[in-house]
C-alpha cells in the first residue's frame, strides 16, 4: 500500500512538472528568439532543453555575458535562400505571388506587441506611433518604460545617446528584442561624443539607423512616401502641377544650418559655402550659424503650408551634411528640405552612390562632381536660366511611388514590427542579403538568437577614413 500511495505521488508530481514545462514552452512559440544574461532569468536553469545552445554560444562569441538560452518554435520557417530572387529580376506573376504571401501573413499577425523608447532621444518623444497593421503588424509603440513587465512588450529602443549597461533593465526578459537606434553619424557619436561602444558586445540584438545595412533600416525619409505625398496633394494633371511649381520659382538657392564647426565637415561646409558666395552664388544663408540673416520657423513648425511657401520659390538647397563620406548619412536636408518641397538638392556628404540608391534619376547634383567651386556655380546659373534643363531635375514628380527606390520596403518601426510577427522579408532589400541572412527565414522566426557581437565594429569598423579614424 505504502508503494503505491508512493507511485501515485510520484505520478502526480511528474504530470504537474510536464504541463509547467509545456505551457512555458508553447507560450514562447510566437515570440521572437530573444537572448539575455543568464543571471536575468534563473527560472530557465529548470529546464535544460532550453538552454541547450548556451555552451555553443559562448564558444562562438568568446564572452560570457549573454548565452543563448531561448529555443523558440519555429511556424513556416521558410529558406531564405530558397526563396531570394533579385527584385530586379522579378516577372509580374512573381511580384504578384510575393504579395499576395506578404498579405496573408499580415492578416495572420493580429497579436499585438508592444514596442517601447526606453528614452526620449535628446529628450525629446519625436517617434510617433503611426503604424498601419495592414502594412505592419499590429504593434503599439510608446515611449512608455512602465510596460517593460508587460507581457505584449517585445522590443525596447535604446537611443546611443542616453544608452548606459547602468540604466538598462535590472532584469531582462527573454522575449524581448533589444535595439540600438542612431540617427547620427559616426563623427557625431564617436569623435563629437566620444561613445566608443565597447561595451556594447553582444548587448543588443538588432541595430536600427539611417544605414541600409541595419537590421533596421530607419532612414530620415524614403523617396517612396515622398512621392504617396505629391500624388496625394497633386492634381490629376501632374505636367501641369510641375509646370506650376517651376512657375513659382523667384529666387536661386538656399541653406539653412545651425552647426556651424562641432565636427571637421561641419567646418568644411562652412568653408565651401564661402566659395560658393565668392564666386557668385545668389546664396540666401539662414539659421543659428547666420545670426543677422532673417529668421526661420523652428523645426517644430516646420512641417506646415508656411514651410512650405517658405522653400519653394527657391530652385537649389544645399543639402550639406556635417560628415562625409560616412555610409548613408543622408538626413532631413536632402529629403525634407529640398526633395519634399520642390528644391533641387545639391549634396555635399555621402557617397555618390548612397544617393543614387536611395533617389529617382536625375534629381539631385552632387557637389565633388565638379572640379571647384566656381565650376558648380557656372553650372548652378545655367539651371538658373535654362526652365528646361531645371525641369529634368525635377520629373520624377510626376512618375509613379511604385517606380521610386526600394518600393515596398517597409522601414523603421514598421520593419521591427514585422520581424516581431517573423515576417523578414525586407531583408531582401540588403545588398548582402545572402551572407547576412541566410540563417533568418523570410517567414517564421530564426531558430538561433539575433544577436549584434561587436557593435563598435559593425558602426565604425566598415566606414572610410575620411568618415571617421580611431575607432
Amino acid at each position: 500500500m505504502a508503494w503505491s500511495h508512493a507511485m501515485r505521488i510520484m505520478t502526480f508530481a511528474f504530470a504537474v512538472y510536464v504541463m509547467f514545462v509545456s505551457l512555458f514552452y508553447f507560450s514562447q512559440k510566437l515570440t521572437p528568439n530573444i537572448i539575455a544574461p543568464k543571471k536575468f532569468y534563473p527560472q530557465l536553469k529548470l529546464f535544460p532543453f532550453l538552454i541547450k545552445q548556451s555552451k555553443i554560444s559562448q564558444q562562438a562569441s568568446g564572452l560570457n555575458r549573454i548565452p543563448t538560452t531561448h529555443q523558440i518554435f519555429v511556424e513556416n520557417a521558410t529558406s531564405s535562400n530558397f526563396i531570394k530572387s533579385k527584385i530586379s529580376d522579378q516577372t509580374n506573376d512573381d511580384k504578384v505571388a510575393e504579395e499576395s504571401r506578404l498579405k496573408a501573413a499580415l492578416e495572420k499577425a493580429t497579436e499585438r506587441y508592444d514596442i517601447i523608447a526606453w528614452d526620449a532621444p535628446f529628450g525629446s518623444k519625436w517617434i510617433k506611433n503611426n503604424l498601419i497593421t495592414s502594412k505592419c503588424g499590429n504593434c503599439q509603440f510608446s515611449f512608455d518604460r512602465s510596460k517593460i513587465n508587460d507581457p505584449s512588450t517585445k522590443a525596447v529602443i535604446f537611443h546611443f545617446n542616453e544608452a548606459r549597461i547602468s540604466r538598462m533593465p535590472k532584469r531582462r526578459r527573454t522575449d524581448q528584442y533589444y535595439i540600438w537606434f542612431s540617427w547620427e553619424s559616426p563623427v557625431a557619436v564617436g569623435k563629437f561624443r566620444g561613445f566608443t561602444l565597447k561595451e556594447f558586445d553582444d548587448v543588443f540584438n538588432l541595430t536600427m539607423t539611417y544605414r541600409r545595412d541595419s537590421d533596421v533600416y530607419f532612414p530620415y525619409q524614403t523617396i517612396e512616401k515622398i512621392s504617396q505625398r505629391i500624388h496625394s496633394q497633386s492634381s490629376e494633371n501632374l505636367q501641369h502641377d510641375l509646370d506650376e511649381l517651376i512657375k513659382s520659382k523667384r529666387k536661386v538657392a538656399l541653406w539653412i544650418v545651425g552647426n556651424c564647426g562641432s565636427t571637421p565637415g561641419a567646418r568644411a561646409r562652412m568653408k565651401y559655402s564661402e566659395q560658393l558666395v565668392k564666386a557668385g552664388l545668389d546664396l540666401d544663408r539662414r539659421g543659428g550659424c547666420f545670426p543677422n540673416a532673417p529668421k526661420v520657423l523652428p523645426k517644430h513648425k516646420r512641417n506646415t503650408p508656411s514651410w512650405d511657401n517658405f522653400l519653394r520659390p527657391y530652385k537649389f538647397y544645399m543639402a550639406f551634411e556635417n560628415a562625409f563620406s560616412c555610409n548613408d548619412y543622408i538626413t532631413e536636408k536632402f529629403f525634407q528640405n529640398s526633395l519634399t518641397h520642390g528644391l533641387v538638392p545639391v549634396v555635399l556628404g555621402a557617397k555618390k552612390s548612397d544617393y543614387e540608391a536611395v533617389s529617382p534619376n536625375h534629381s539631385f547634383i552632387y557637389a565633388d562632381d565638379f572640379e571647384n567651386a566656381e565650376k558648380l556655380v557656372e553650372y548652378l546659373r545655367y539651371l538658373d536660366g535654362n526652365d528646361t534643363a531645371n525641369r529634368e531635375y525635377l520629373a520624377w514628380r510626376t512618375h509613379d511611388p511604385e517606380e521610386m527606390p526600394y518600393h515596398g520596403r517597409a522601414v523603421g518601426l514598421c520593419q521591427l514590427c514585422r520581424i516581431l510577427h517573423g515576417i523578414n522579408v525586407d531583408n531582401k532589400y540588403d545588398e548582402n542579403f545572402e551572407e547576412k541572412y541566410s540563417e533568418i527565414p523570410l517567414y517564421g522566426h530564426p531558430k538561433k538568437p539575433r544577436i549584434v557581437h561587436s557593435l563598435r565594429n559593425w558602426f565604425y569598423g566598415n566606414e572610410e577614413k575620411k568618415c571617421i579614424s580611431n575607432y
